[in-house]
């Protein structure tokens, strides 16, 4: 059976084998976000979407907490080691919570 995205995504972040873009790491120093609290996203968040437009395929992982969720990661599954490309801070405008899961507004 073929690994998903997600799978090889957990898998290395299971490992501690994830590289982390430069933008990554800008983002989450602005918004005081560490690798450990990515890791955690990563391994114990909500995949919310899986984007397969672009080069690589790319899973958004919502923040694992029991409340609504304060920041998402995207995370490429890169070869040989997947890379965050981005952590960026919930928004209303664009984030929707709905049953415990970040749903992408729509526009109308």
């Amino acid at each position: 059976m073929p690994r998903t995205p997600e799978d090889s995504i957990r898998s290395s972040a299971w490992s501690k084998k994830l590289g982390f873009s430069s933008h990554a790491m800008d983002r989450m120093g602005e918004r005081m976000i560490t690798i450990d609290q990515v890791y955690d996203c990563i391994l114990y968040g909500t995949n919310i979407e899986t984007q397969y437009h672009g080069r690589d395929v790319k899973v958004v992982f919502q923040q694992a907490t029991a409340g609504i969720p304060g920041y998402y990661a995207v995370v490429a599954d890169n070869y040989p080691f997947p890379e965050v490309v981005t952590v960026c801070s919930t928004m209303d405008e664009v984030w929707e919570f709905i049953g415990g899961i970040l749903i992408r507004r729509t526009s109308k």
